[in-house]
C-alpha cells in the first residue's frame, strides 16, 4: 500500500497534450497520503495551461501547476494531502506548448492506517512467553509455517512474522532457508510455506485467514553463519482481508546518517509470538526438532540494550559471535521476558510519532526476531538479538515495488 507516481519521461521534460489520470485506493478503514518530492510544470494564471489536480471523491484537495506558489499558481511544497476516504485521484494534463524546460513531478504515496492496535495493558511479570495477548491486539501478527519437502525426511518448523500490506510479509530470513550440509543459502520453496492470519490460538487456524506463498525474497546479502542481515519478504498468492484483527504494521521511517538509528537504546518495544519458552524451541538450525507453537498468542515488553552491553555479554561466552550495527538487541539483564526460538521473524514493535488515536502515535516494526544464545530463553545476560528494520527499508519498498 505505497508507490509511487511519476510525470512520462521523469526526470526529463513530459511530453504535450498528456490526459493522464491515476486512481488510488486502499482497504476500507485506511486513508491515502501524497507527497510530491519533485514538481515543476509550465506556470500559468489559474493553472490554465498544464496541472495537476488531486481529488478525494468529489472533494478538490490540490489544483497546482509552476514551480512555485504565487498570487495565480500554486505547488505542493513541503507538506503532504491527505484523502478524506479510501480513494484519491490525481490528474495530470498538459497542453500543446513546448515543455522542453519543465521536468514534471515526482509523488509518493502510502496508505494511512497500518500499525493501528487495541491497548496494551500494563506488564505484571517478567517472564519467558510473557503475557496473553488479546484478541486483535497484535493485527499485523502472521504465523509461518514450513514443510520443507525437498529433504528426506520431510522437516518441518515455523516462525513468526509481520504483515507490511494486503500482499507482503516481514520474516527472518533463517526462516526460510532450507538446511544444506555445505551451508548454502538455499530458500525454501513457495509451494512448502503457509501464512495464518488474524490468528490468536495457533491450534485453531481454520478460523484464520490462511495464505499460500507466490514468492520467497532472501536478503541477498544474508550469512546464515553469523546471521548477518537475516531479514526477508514472503509475497502472498491472494490478498489478505484488512479487518479489526488483520491490519498491517507500519515501516519505520528512514533517518539521516546524523541521526540515531531506531530504535534508541533503553527504549522499550513489544514482541508477541506463539514461541515456546523452553530451549527445543522449533529452531530450523534442527528441524527435526518442530514442536507445536504455545497457546495463545503471548507478547512481552522489552528495553532495547546498548550495543556495547551486548557485545561485552556475547564476548564473555564461548564461541564467536558477530552483532553487527545492522541489528540491535533487548532484553533484561537479569533474565526473564525474552523471546524464543519459536518466535523467530515476528517482530519487535514500536509507537511511533503522534498521529494516532488521541496522540499515541502509530505502531512501526523497527525489528525482526533474529537470534539469541547459547543458553535457554530469558538466561541472565542473554540479550535477544534482532535484524535492524530502519536499515533495510528501501531493500524492503524496492522488492514490494513501492518506490
Amino acid at each position: 500500500m505505497y508507490g509511487t507516481l511519476e510525470s512520462p519521461n521523469f526526470p526529463e521534460p513530459y511530453p504535450r497534450q498528456l490526459e493522464l489520470v491515476w486512481e488510488l485506493s486502499v482497504p476500507q478503514g485506511f486513508r491515502i497520503r501524497l507527497d510530491f518530492s519533485h514538481f515543476q510544470l509550465e506556470p500559468s494564471y489559474l493553472c490554465e495551461y498544464d496541472r495537476v489536480t488531486v481529488q478525494s471523491e468529489s472533494e478538490l484537495l490540490g489544483l497546482f501547476c509552476g514551480s512555485e506558489s504565487t498570487d495565480t499558481e500554486s505547488v505542493p511544497g513541503n507538506g503532504f494531502i491527505r484523502s478524506g476516504s479510501n480513494s484519491l485521484r490525481l490528474n495530470f494534463s498538459s497542453d500543446f506548448s513546448d515543455e522542453d524546460e519543465y521536468s514534471g513531478f515526482r509523488a509518493h504515496y502510502s496508505a494511512e492506517g497500518c500499525g493501528v492496535s487495541r491497548s496494551l495493558p500494563a506488564l505484571v511479570k517478567r517472564v519467558v512467553g510473557g503475557q496473553t495477548a488479546g484478541r486483535g491486539m497484535f493485527p499485523w501478527q502472521a504465523l509461518v509455517t514450513v514443510r520443507d519437502g525437498t529433504r528426506a525426511p520431510e522437516q518441518s518448523w515455523f516462525g513468526g512474522g509481520s504483515l507490511l500490506s494486503e500482499r507482503w510479509v516481514l520474516t527472518a530470513a533463517h526462516v526460510l532457508r532450507s538446511p544444506r550440509r555445505d551451508g548454502s543459502v538455499t530458500p525454501v520453496l513457495p509451494e512448502h510455506v503457509q501464512v495464518f492470519l488474524g490468528l490468536h490460538s495457533s491450534s485453531l487456524r481454520d478460523l484464520s485467514q490462511q495464505r499460500s506463498v507466490e514468492k520467497v525474497l532472501l536478503h541477498p546479502d544474508f550469512q546464515p553463519e553469523n546471521y548477518n542481515h537475516d531479514i526477508a519478504l514472503l509475497k502472498l498468492s491472494r490478498a489478505a482481508q484488512v479487518d479489526d484483527v488483520t491490519r498491517p504494521v507500519c515501516l519505520p521511517p528512514i533517518r539521516s546518517q546524523t541521526e540515531p538509528p531506531l530504535p534508541e537504546p533503553l527504549s522499550l518495544g513489544v514482541v508477541s509470538g506463539w514461541g515456546v519458552s523452553s530451549s527445543s524451541a522449533s529452531d530450523p538450525a534442527s528441524p527435526a526438532s518442530s514442536p507445536r507453537p504455545s497457546d495463545p498468542l503471548r507478547f512481552v515488553r522489552l528495553p532495547v540494550v546498548p550495543l556495547s552491553e551486548c557485545r561485552a555479554s556475547y564476548a564473555s561466552r564461548s564461541g564467536s559471535y558477530n552483532i553487527s550495527d545492522a541489528s540491535f538487541c533487548a532484553g533484561f539483564a537479569r533474565g526473564g521476558g525474552d523471546t524464543c526460538l519459536g518466535d523467530s521473524g515476528g517482530g519487535f514493535v514500536m509507537r511511533l510519532g503522534g498521529g494516532g488515536g488521541g496522540g499515541r502515535g502509530r505502531w512501526a516494526v523497527l525489528g525482526v526476531v533474529s537470534w539469541a544464545g547459547p543458553e535457554e530463553c530469558g538466561t541472565e545476560r542473554v540479550y535477544g538479538v534482532y535484524t535492524r528494520v530502519q536499515r533495510y527499508v528501501s531493500w524492503i519498498r524496492d522488492n514490494m515495488g513501492q518506490r
